[in-house]
C-alpha cells in the first residue's frame, strides 16, 4: 500500500481502500479503520517501510472490511483499540454480533474467521455525547452519523481532516452501488445532511477517495441515490408479495449477483431496510399473506 499525506499529521495507506493513519511523533500511529484481514499484510508491511508502529486503533464501525484487523493490531503490537458504544456493544460478544447480524445462524457466526475476528475487547469506547475524545495523547474530534451502521461516526483529526468512513460514497463507487448497505435509512439520509454541513479541509472515504473542500455536493449525489433506489424498490411491488418474493424481484430486477447462500444471506440484510423503510413511510403496508410477512402498496404511496 502508498503511503500518501493528506494534511498536516493525517495520512492514507491507498490500496484496494483506504486506511486512515495519524502520526503521533514520527515513530508510532494511530490507524482509523485498519481494513480487513486480506488488507492487513499490506497495512503492516506498509507500516514496517514507514518506521511506525500502531499504538491506537479507531473504528468508524465494527463492519469486517474496516475492523477485522484491529483485534490483531492489539495482540500483536499492544494498540489501544477505540470503538463508538453501540458498535462496541455488537462486537462484544458472539451473542451480541448475532443479534446484529440477524439472518446468520449461530454456527455461522462461531465458525466463520472473519466474523471471529470482530469479537474482542474495545479498550475506549466512545460514549453518547462525547464530541471530543483523548486517544494516545491526541485530541480527535468525534462526528455521530448513524445510518450505515447502527453508531457510525466521522473521525476528525487536528489537521481538521475528517475520517468519514463509510458516511458517503464518492462518485464511482456511486456509480456502481445498486442497493448500499444502510443499516437506519432515516437515520442514514439525516446523516448525508451533517456531513453536507461540515467545514473540514478534507475529507478521507474508505471506499475511496479523498475530498478537499466541501462535500455537498457529494453528500446530495448520495441522497439522491439513495431516494432513487427506494423508488425502484417500491415500483416492484403492484399487488400483496411476501417478503421472499420481494427480495427476489429487487435481486432480479437489479441483476444482483448471488452464486451462494451466503450471498444471498448478505443480499438480504441490504435489501431489508429498504422495505423497512418503505413501510415506516407508508410507501408500502405490512400485511399477512398465508402465512408470511408480506407488503402491498400504501395508503401513503406516492406517485
Amino acid at each position: 500500500m502508498h503511503l500518501t499525506n493528506v494534511k498536516g499529521s493525517t495520512w492514507v495507506l491507498e490500496g484496494p481502500q483506504l486506511v486512515g493513519l495519524y502520526v503521533i511523533d514520527g515513530k508510532t500511529c494511530v490507524l482509523l479503520d485498519p481494513g480487513s484481514g486480506k488488507l492487513r499484510p499490506a497495512v503492516e508491511q506498509a507500516l514496517l517501510e514507514a518506521g511506525l508502529t500502531p499504538v491506537g486503533v479507531i473504528g468508524t464501525h465494527m463492519h469486517y472490511d474496516h475492523q477485522e484487523s484491529a483485534q490483531y493490531f492489539r495482540k500483536t503490537y499492544g494498540a489501544k483499540t477505540c470503538l463508538p458504544q453501540l458498535e462496541a456493544d455488537i462486537v462484544r460478544c458472539e451473542q451480541s454480533l448475532k443479534n446484529h447480524l440477524f439472518n446468520f445462524t449461530m454456527g455461522l457466526v462461531r465458525t466463520t474467521p472473519r466474523l471471529q475476528s470482530l469479537i474482542g475487547p474495545i479498550d475506549r469506547v466512545i460514549a453518547f455525547g462525547e464530541e471530543e475524545i483523548d486517544f494516545c495523547g491526541v485530541k480527535f474530534g468525534i462526528v455521530r452519523t448513524p445510518g450505515h451502521s447502527p453508531d457510525h461516526i466521522c473521525v476528525i483529526t487536528p489537521d481538521n481532516v475528517c475520517f468519514a468512513g463509510d458516511a458517503l460514497m464518492t462518485g464511482d463507487v456511486l456509480a456502481e452501488a445498486m442497493v448500499p448497505f444502510v443499516f437506519d435509512m432515516a437515520d442514514d439520509l439525516a446523516s448525508k445532511e451533517k456531513m453536507a454541513a461540515l467545514s473540514c479541509d478534507a475529507y478521507i472515504f474508505c471506499h475511496k477517495g479523498v475530498v478537499y473542500g466541501s462535500v455537498r455536493d457529494l453528500a446530495e449525489k448520495n441522497r439522491r441515490h439513495i431516494l432513487g433506489q427506494l423508488a425502484a424498490c417500491r415500483d416492484l411491488v403492484t399487488g400483496p408479495m411476501t417478503y421472499s418474493d420481494f427480495y427476489a424481484a429487487v435481486v432480479t430486477q437489479m441483476n444482483l449477483s448471488v452464486g451462494h447462500p451466503i450471498r444471498a444471506q448478505h443480499l438480504e440484510r441490504y435489501i431489508r431496510p429498504y422495505l423497512e423503510y418503505l413501510v415506516d413511510t407508508g410507501e408500502l403496508e405490512l400485511i399477512e399473506l398465508n402465512g408470511a410477512p408480506a407488503v402491498q402498496p400504501g395508503k401513503g404511496r406516492h406517485p
